[in-house]
């Protein structure tokens, strides 16, 4: 196995791992952590879906070391679906004992997504500037 394998294995894990920690920390009873300061629920929020799609990103469509990625061409899907999470998970609590859903939460959720295909997009615009010169 080369490192380039184990890169992706390890960016497929943690986004695994963000994903999971996504639905049970939203859609179980909500952790005491929310409440520690104003705007604690929405800033785990943002956390949480910026961490998740940017190494979602990263694992499936694009990284430094790999290039191409076996979902390049699928981005807009990709976010969408992370979107659609976020706002999916919002109207699942509905069924959630313990949790009421909040629409702030879903925006903050999108706005999560997109800070982190902003930052892909900004990681990935340099190292293709910086290929173009040649330096790596």
């Amino acid at each position: 196995m080369n490192s380039y394998t184990l890169l992706d294995l390890f960016l497929w894990t943690v986004t695994l791992a963000c994903l999971s920690v996504l639905a049970v920390s939203s859609l179980g009873a909500p952790p005491s952590i929310l409440a520690a300061f104003p705007g604690a629920d929405q800033l785990f929020h943002f956390i949480g879906y910026f961490t998740t799609t940017f190494f979602l990103l990263l694992a499936a469509a694009w990284h430094p070391w790999r290039r191409r990625g076996p979902l390049v061409e699928q981005v807009r899907r990709l976010l969408t679906a992370m979107v659609v999470l976020g706002i999916g998970i919002e109207v699942g609590q509905l069924a959630a004992f313990q949790r009421t859903p909040d629409a702030l939460d879903a925006v903050v959720n999108t706005v999560g997504v997109a800070a982190a295909f902003a930052l892909w997009s900004a990681l990935r615009a340099g190292a293709d500037l910086v290929a173009a010169r040649g330096e790596i």
